[in-house]
């Protein structure tokens, strides 16, 4: 059977359309167009455009999107498959929040081709949510609200997120994540990694060990024991830190090294390069701590 369904809304005096459902809503004009079975494999599409949409604290001059794809044995309730892609775009964003309308840009895009067929996982081949000031990107597959698959981004400029962060950002960076995340609480098992280029978080301890080019790597691993942080390995111009820890709500168990260019912003009193070696385990609240620190003029 084919489907065809074509709708909109807008107001002939030129005044918005208060949407119901969400308090404050409103749009100039909306459009909604809806196919299925346009060829024997149950091809679909759905387009959808909306002017000048506005909240009490958000707006955009156009929001659109297309979805369209395959449906494949619709009626067997076994075998039922869903196959698509998705392009959504939303242009002239803007905020009454001058902190917001930084951290979103005026545009925001997304794509995503994707598969899924009934008992099966919810398979992402690929997805790409672009901004001005970020690049994200996925593919994997979702069993409920597990991710399993691989994720990467690139933030040319943390200075936007400064707001948030309660402190000054700057610098770039660009990671990856491959392996298991939960959405919402359940089991965490991945890699991480990453790069970076002139971190600074504001924390002069923190931005001393990140100058210039920065290297970052580490697996990370939550499930009903706790958190466990293997082969976390930290690599700037100024310094090289290993690290490896396991931890819950009641004990810390951790152990790592690091090897500094200038220990003054680190430890008073003292300057030039140095090493440290440390151990850290006990009741997580107040663990016992023991570190030896060498340096060119002798051990501490």
């Amino acid at each position: 059977s084919k489907i065809q369904l074509d709708a909109g809304i807008a107001q002939k005096v030129g005044s918005p359309v208060v949407l119901p459902f969400v308090k404050g809503l409103a749009l100039a004009e909306a459009k909604l167009s809806i196919g299925f079975g346009e060829t024997e494999n149950g091809a679909w599409d759905i387009r959808f455009t909306a002017s000048d949409l506005a909240s009490e604290t958000l707006s955009a001059a156009m929001l659109s999107g297309q979805l369209s794809g395959t449906s494949n044995n619709v009626y067997d309730v076994d075998l039922r498959n869903l196959a698509g892609v998705m392009h959504l775009s939303a242009q002239g964003l803007s905020s009454t929040d001058a902190d917001v309308a930084q951290a979103i840009g005026p545009s925001i895009t997304a794509d995503a081709d994707f598969d899924w067929t009934v008992n099966m996982p919810f398979v992402l081949r690929s997805v790409q949510i672009s901004g001005d000031k970020a690049d994200i990107r996925a593919s994997g597959r979702f069993t409920g609200l597990e991710f399993d698959g691989e994720i990467t981004g690139k933030i040319a400029e943390l200075a936007f997120l400064t707001p948030f962060a309660g402190r000054p950002l700057s610098g770039g960076v660009i990671f990856q994540s491959i392996g298991k995340l939960a959405l919402l609480g359940g089991v965490i098992d991945t890699e991480l990694s990453g790069t970076g280029q002139y971190l600074s978080v504001g924390e002069a301890r923190i931005d001393c060990l990140l100058g210039g080019s920065s290297q970052f790597t580490a697996g990370l691993k939550r499930n009903d024991t706790g958190i466990i942080l293997r082969d976390v390995a930290l690599r700037s111009e100024t310094a090289k830190i290993d690290l490896n820890a396991t931890m819950n709500s009641q004990t810390l168990d951790a152990n790592g090294s690091a090897e500094l260019a200038d220990l003054s912003p680190l430890v008073e009193g003292l300057s030039g390069p140095g090493q440290v070696e440390f151990l850290a385990n006990g009741p997580i609240n107040a663990p016992a701590i023991r570190a030896a620190l060498s340096t060119t003029s002798g051990t501490f």
